[in-house]
């Protein structure tokens, strides 16, 4: 009877997965190895940078940028914020600013006082990367058009500790 190596199936996966990067995303990859451990979520967030928008190379290095050097006071802010949200769930604009209003307000941060959803939101898309969520609807004259749903964070940004 033989014995697997458990972690060396896995680092196999791991390799093959990489072999299949495109040039671009292996040297992402490999720039981020230093930050991200967990090599399996660092090949999911290579694989979800886009090329441009919110989920942009430039974008999501800024993010990282930003959670990495951030002071104690705003680490604890995004900690919470990380615990109220769920990676893979749907959130309307309004359940995003209910849950950051929320944990704004039990760590004693001022409130956004205007510009609610903007200043909610931006928090959010500091944490992960997300993806808006559309439906189909049809329209009276039986067109059909995307209609705006929420946002899914696909991928939380903070690497684990």
């Amino acid at each position: 009877m033989s014995t697997i190596n458990k972690n060396a199936v896995i680092d196999g996966t791991i390799e093959n997965a990489f072999d299949n990067l495109t040039y671009g995303q292996k040297q992402k990859f490999n720039y981020l190895s230093s930050i991200y451990e967990d090599k399996g979520a660092l090949l999911m967030l290579v694989k979800l940078i886009d090329g441009r928008g919110r989920n942009s190379w430039t974008k999501i290095n800024a993010k990282i940028a930003f959670i990495n050097d951030a002071d104690r006071e705003t680490q604890r802010y995004l900690d919470a914020l990380y615990d109220n949200f769920v990676v893979g769930q749907l959130y309307t604009s309004a359940q995003i600013i209910s849950i950051v209003a929320d944990v704004r307000r039990d760590l004693g941060l001022e409130p956004y006082i205007t510009r609610l959803k903007r200043y909610c939101e931006k928090d959010f898309f500091a944490l992960f990367i997300v993806h808006e969520v559309a439906e189909k609807v049809t329209t009276n004259g039986n067109s059909t058009v995307d209609k705006f749903v929420g946002y899914t964070p696909m991928f939380k940004l903070k690497p684990e500790d």
